[in-house]
C-alpha cells in the first residue's frame, strides 16, 4: 500500500490533495508518521522537482509548502499551525 500511494503522488494535483488533507490549519504531522504511509524521500524529491508549478489557490499552496517543510523536518518554520 505504501508503494502504491507513493507512486500515485507523482503530480501536482495529487500532492496538493494530499497536502490539503494531511496539513490543515491547527494540525501537525511528523515526517516519521508520513513515512509510514508513503516514501517521504521520494515524495519530497517530487515536490522539489515540481517546485516551479504551485497550486493556484493560496490556501492549497500553503498546505503544500507545509508538507514540503514537514518532509524536510522544518515544520517549526511556520507561524501558522
Amino acid at each position: 500500500m505504501r508503494t502504491a500511494l507513493t507512486a500515485q503522488l507523482d503530480f501536482l494535483e495529487a500532492l496538493s490533495t494530499l497536502a490539503a488533507l494531511f496539513m490543515p490549519p491547527g494540525y501537525r504531522a511528523k515526517r516519521t508518521s508520513l513515512d509510514e504511509l508513503f516514501d517521504a524521500c521520494i515524495v519530497h524529491t517530487t515536490i522539489r522537482r515540481l517546485a516551479g508549478a504551485r497550486p493556484e489557490d493560496p490556501w492549497v499552496a500553503t498546505r503544500l509548502q507545509r508538507l514540503e517543510a514537514t518532509l524536510e523536518d522544518n515544520e517549526g518554520d511556520f507561524d501558522e499551525v
